[in-house]
């Protein structure tokens, strides 16, 4: 026992101070590099808003599939990103171009509208086809006049909207549906959540 108090009084002479030190170096740097990362992450939230543009397509199942993945990245990152949805249709036959134009006509006149109707047709989109009862029903269900929401869609504004979302498209590098773009980047193809937000790393 005698030694064993010996040894003990020993070992803190010679380490008792230097492992204080030590502690103490170790508390204060861990302090600092929590109150930095904190710091940091308070500049990332006051950094400018990214815009991540989407170029989809209603008749496209890649598309629908990708618009999940998408939103729950958008719940992730918050007000850091903001999405800017534009319909595609690469003929102005079919579905995809009329439920392109029910969108644009939709984000025109009311954003919350046009919203629940991307989400609506997608929905159907990974059940089987949409078709015009299909977005009948959709526009009615929202507390519109089908009637008229209809005798606005022959407005030239919406065929040159989709026009003009090809063309930018083109432009970015984006020939197929979905594709997306981040400050440049280009992603092509269904993506994952972990992809767009890989993408936004490298911002």
């Amino acid at each position: 026992m005698p030694r064993l108090r010996k040894f003990s009084h020993s070992f803190h002479c010679v380490f008792g101070k230097s492992f204080t030190f030590l502690l103490f170096t170790v508390l204060f740097t861990f302090g600092l590099s929590f109150s930095e990362a904190k710091e940091g992450f308070k500049r990332a939230e006051k950094g400018k808003t990214l815009t991540l543009t989407e170029y989809f397509d209603f008749s496209c199942p890649l598309s629908a599939q990708s618009s999940k993945s998408l939103s729950s990245f958008k719940e992730k990152v918050g007000s850091r990103v903001r999405i800017v949805r534009k319909s595609l249709a690469f003929s102005d036959e079919g579905f995809s171009w009329i439920a392109g134009k029910y969108y644009h006509m939709l984000l025109n006149q009311n954003k919350k509208f046009a919203e629940s109707f991307y989400k609506r047709v997608f929905e159907q989109t990974l059940k089987g086809e949409i078709n015009e009862a299909f977005l009948k029903n959709v526009i009615t269900d929202l507390g519109l006049d089908f009637a008229k929401f209809k005798l606005e869609l022959k407005s030239p504004f919406l065929e040159k909207e989709l026009r003009q979302n090809e063309v930018l498209a083109n432009k970015s590098g984006i020939f197929v549906s979905p594709g997306y773009t981040l400050d440049g980047q280009v992603l092509l193809g269904k993506q994952e959540s972990t992809d767009f937000g890989k993408l936004l790393s490298q911002r």
